[in-house]
């Protein structure tokens, strides 16, 4: 079996189309390195590119409908109200978790949706979904963090940015980044170990921000996104200079980006137009639903944003109970056949003995909606440029199978991102994204077990985890949906199994 460490490192929102002409100019030395001494190609990502079921796919090799997150938010038992995911909500073994249960030391910083921290042979200081850096179970050993000091799950540059100082936001997004490689580098250096694993959200924050500066070379954050990659790759770097030279690499992204398409508001415009949603008048609305959205428009504008961020940590449930109440109180339940999500990419029928008010009754009636709905998506143009807006429309057992079926969205929308509205135009852009997620993310594999120069066609996240234990010599003897990648292994790796 190979002897040699594993380091996986985590890009997320790392897209090929901005890495591989940056490399070609010269400007990221060390990825073309990796290109080309190594094996990469795009890494698809989960149906709907959302954070939630991308890094719960990637931890189990398992598709949403077998570890049961399906987005960030998820449905009450009652379908009625909206809650906050996190990763005890997650069914199926991390390959770190299986890896430490076969006697390897494994290292784990900051992979989403892993909170509360299980027990494992090694560290672990969880993600994202983590109230904070100062709650019951944020990471494993539990004192962990008091022999490393200072340390922050999520950097402040959304509230920078939004509050007109974008330049302290980027200084405070590199001190986060930075801080969490000498976090791992100081688990490295504590003893021997197979495994480590670190994501950074770098890509994702400057690409959600400054894109539109990117692309037209104007603005003072123009070259941010680049610079990120930059800072990234050295990060990368000092890792490997740590973790030393027979160690395997493998940098991944849970997802790829690109203009914005939509936002959960915008598909319930379109809804709307359609006569698929229907609303009630502002009288006919509860006294309590006025005033949610009353106090939900208040506090949006009173509050600032290191506020907001604190008010959706500490109290989830009254976060929960607002947003659901705006989302779907002003709905006319018994005159809608369909309605959205939580994310612009999901429609859901309202089905008669599953939604609390359905009238779409099952299985004729629900076929029929679907079949409108996805052919009036379908035709769905620009008005600018008349290009479609929609590339392809999932129904649920297309791309889901599982024992959570049920829980998945009827129909899953794959948006055309050459038919992207402006940013500034669409509805409820609250967080003034310019650009989102797309379907492709990034996998490249570099190191004594990998052979060069292969080009991986056709893999997706679920594939990650599976192939990682593979390469640490672990045997699998769990049921995952995804398939290891023979084709980046060297013969001298293969030839040990």
């Amino acid at each position: 079996m190979s002897h040699h460490k594993l380091l996986v490192v985590g890009l997320d929102g790392a897209t090929f189309d901005l890495i591989e002409p940056w490399v070609a100019a010269g400007v990221l030395p060390a990825f073309g390195r990796w290109l080309d001494v190594g094996a990469h190609g795009c890494l698809r990502s989960v149906p709907n590119t959302d954070t939630a079921p991308a890094w719960a796919t990637f931890a189990t090799g398992l598709n949403p409908a077998n570890h049961g997150i399906f987005h960030e938010l998820g449905w009450s038992a009652d379908r009625r109200t909206l809650r906050t995911m996190r990763g005890a909500d997650r069914e199926g073994r991390a390959f770190w978790r299986i890896a430490s249960d076969a006697g390897r030391r494994v290292l784990i910083v900051n992979v989403p949706f892993t909170y509360p921290a299980e027990s494992l042979n090694g560290v672990l200081l969880t993600g994202v979904d983590a109230p904070s850096e100062n709650a019951p179970g944020f990471c494993y050993p539990s004192d962990f963090l008091r022999s490393v000091g200072e340390y922050r799950i999520e950097s402040r540059i959304q509230a920078a940015i939004k509050e007109n100082r974008p330049e302290d936001g980027l200084g405070d997004v590199y001190a986060v980044a930075e801080r969490r490689t000498e976090t791992l580098i100081y688990a490295m250096l504590q003893g021997d170990w197979d495994l480590a694993v670190i994501v950074y959200n770098i890509p994702d924050v400057m690409q959600h921000f400054f894109w539109q500066q990117m692309l037209k070379n104007a603005g003072d954050q123009r070259h941010a996104i680049r610079d990120g990659y930059v800072f990234i790759e050295g990060e990368i770097e000092r890792l490997m200079a740590c973790a030393g030279e027979d160690t395997n690499l493998l940098i991944m992204s849970d997802h790829g980006f690109g203009p914005i398409c939509a936002t959960p508001e915008h598909l319930v415009a379109w809804l709307k137009r359609q006569g698929f949603t229907r609303t009630l008048g502002e009288t006919q609305r509860s006294r309590r639903q006025q005033l949610t959205r009353n106090l939900y428009t208040w506090l949006r504008k009173k509050l600032g944003e290191s506020q907001k961020a604190a008010l959706r940590r500490w109290l989830p449930g009254l976060r929960n109970r607002i947003e659901s109440d705006v989302r779907f109180a002003g709905i006319d339940w018994p005159k809608t056949t369909a309605y959205a999500g939580p994310s612009p990419y999901e429609i859901w029928i309202n089905c008669q003995g599953r939604e609390p008010q359905g009238v779409v009754v099952p299985v004729a009636d629900y076929e029929c909606v679907c079949e409108d709905l996805i052919e009036a998506l379908l035709e769905w143009c620009d008005l600018e440029t008349g290009k479609k807006r929609v590339c392809a429309v999932y129904r649920r057992q297309d791309v889901y199978h599982g024992r959570y079926l049920d829980l998945a969205p009827d129909l899953t929308i794959e948006w055309n991102p050459e038919a992207s509205p402006l940013a500034v135009t669409l509805e409820g852009n609250t967080s003034l994204f310019d650009a989102d997620h797309q379907p492709e993310g990034i996998l490249l594999a570099a190191g004594p077990d990998i052979r060069a120069g292969v080009k991986i066609h056709g893999a997706t996240l679920a594939d990650l985890s599976p192939t990682i234990l593979q390469l640490l010599g672990v045997p699998i003897a769990e049921r995952m949906d995804g398939h290891i990648l023979k084709k980046v292994f060297n013969s001298s790796l293969e030839s040990q199994r």
